[in-house]
């Protein structure tokens, strides 16, 4: 597909030289501005659907056009169609309202026969609260580089399938959709998806569109078994920028098929599960500068599944997950210097409830006295085990604070500074060299070294039971 830049006051001192497929095309201009309105004059319509559907067909059969809406318009059941040519922009004055009570769509952009650019809806608000069963808000089919400008759409029923906005590939072969902007959406409502993107019946997806600000939020009834709040399915390279996504059952679903998606300095929260990867959801799912907050049920926050070759290197840059992160099936947490570096270290799963690594551990902290590694058995008010960042060992009850320390003292120098029991043999290779006051043997109470030692057999032998190498 050729490049399209687009430039406005520009200005060029000296030469521009383009290749032989290229030209330079004036800046787009709108053949019809047509009017939605029950009065006034000119290229006015009736504030109907069928007023509207009228100035969009106009427009669409003069090239592209740029269609006011100035009241509300109670659309019934009628779906609103642009489908007919590139160009087409549709603004809705501030507080004006299409009411939509049908099963289908509100309003269904591009078509599965052929590919639409640069279509613009500019501060469209719907109201579905009483659409049941299927219904869409917005729709765009094979749509490159169409607007939806500050949607706000809302719905009051759950259904088993209706949609706040979708986009979609075509019916049927390799064709996609790409490069559509979604800025500030307000999806809020009963919404069984607040936002889908699927392949439709194609097997190339909708690619590269971004959602900027704004919120996706689940209404009344929360969470509602099911519902996801941003759904992406055979699509690659998606964003989500700034967008809070909060009160469904699962806040991003990246499904079968989708790669290198994900959220950009989002915010997931009360969520059920506030993003939940797929089997067989394709390598780099990207999340940076994103906040995923405690779930509202206490489950996880973040769910990813790798089973049957699932995710592959989601990437998390500068994410603060605020609840749990459970990572299922034979999977790893890797780490590199850079996005692409290579993989130099990683924490896997070895089986159940045992994790490894094949790198190297390093605790840093400001003091030597603070703990590095501790373990509790369940009920514990206290470490039964500690290691300190001096590299001195303590051991405890679980009770009271540990009471048996060993660590290095001097150099060359191992001390336990309370009683070591040896139960069967202590073997010592090198010399034994006892620094203290006392010693006894075979159970006897330690005692002073025997001095005054009178030399004769008696006197000798009342020292060696004294010490307890002997008995009386």
């Amino acid at each position: 597909m050729p490049r399209e830049d687009h430039f406005q006051d520009i200005t060029v001192a000296g030469n521009i030289s383009l290749s032989a497929s290229s030209k330079i095309t004036p800046a787009f201009t709108p053949d019809r501005i047509a009017n939605v309105k029950n009065v006034g004059g000119g290229a006015t319509f009736p504030a109907t659907a069928t007023g509207l559907q009228s100035a969009i067909d106009e427009a669409e059969a003069d090239g592209g056009g740029l269609i006011f809406i100035y009241e509300d318009i109670n659309l019934s059941t009628t779906t609103i169609t642009i489908d007919g040519s590139d160009q087409v922009r549709v603004e809705f004055l501030p507080g004006v309202v299409l009411t939509y009570t049908g099963t289908g769509i509100a309003i269904d952009i591009g078509t599965d026969s052929d590919i639409r650019h640069y279509i613009s809806l500019i501060n469209p608000r719907l109201d579905l609260d009483d659409a049941t069963s299927s219904a869409i808000g917005i729709r765009l089919t094979r749509t490159f580089n169409c607007l939806i400008d500050s949607p706000w759409i809302d719905a009051g029923t759950t259904t088993a399938s209706n949609v706040g906005i979708q986009m979609r590939g075509g019916a049927s072969g390799s064709s996609f959709g790409a490069y559509n902007k979604v800025l500030f959406p307000n999806i809020i409502g009963n919404w069984a998806k607040g936002v889908d993107i699927q392949a439709g019946g194609s097997s190339a997806g909708v690619n590269a569109n971004q959602f900027y600000g704004g919120r996706i939020v689940r209404g009344t009834t929360k969470p509602g078994t099911g519902t996801v709040g941003f759904h992406i399915q055979l699509g690659g390279t998606n964003r989500i920028w700034g967008t809070d996504i909060g009160g469904w059952d699962t806040g991003l679903q990246i499904a079968t098929g989708a790669n290198s998606n994900g959220p950009l300095a989002a915010r997931f929260e009360t969520n059920t599960t506030d993003w939940i990867a797929d089997t067989n959801a394709l390598s780099n799912s990207f999340f940076g500068s994103t906040f995923f907050t405690k779930t509202n049920n206490g489950t996880d926050t973040v769910y990813l599944s790798s089973s049957n070759g699932g995710v592959e290197e989601a990437l998390l840059q500068d994410t603060i997950i605020d609840g749990n992160l459970t990572i299922a099936g034979a999977t790893d947490i890797q780490f590199e210097s850079s996005v692409g570096a290579g993989t130099d270290a990683k924490i896997e799963r070895l089986g159940a409830a045992t994790l490894g690594t094949d790198s190297s551990l390093r605790f840093t902290k400001a003091t030597s006295g603070s703990s590095s590694i501790t373990t509790r058995v369940t009920g514990d008010t206290n470490d039964r085990f500690q290691t300190l960042i001096s590299g001195s060992l303590r051991w405890g009850d679980g009770t009271n604070t540990p009471d048996i320390i060993m660590g290095r003292s001097a150099a060359n120098v191992l001390q336990l500074e309370d009683k070591l029991k040896v139960d069967l043999e202590l073997e010592v290779d090198g010399d034994l060299n006892h620094d203290g006051t006392n010693v006894g043997f075979y159970a006897t109470a330690p005692v002073a070294q025997q001095t005054g030692v009178a030399v004769t057999a008696a006197g000798i032998h009342a020292a060696l039971v004294n010490l307890g190498l002997i008995t009386a």
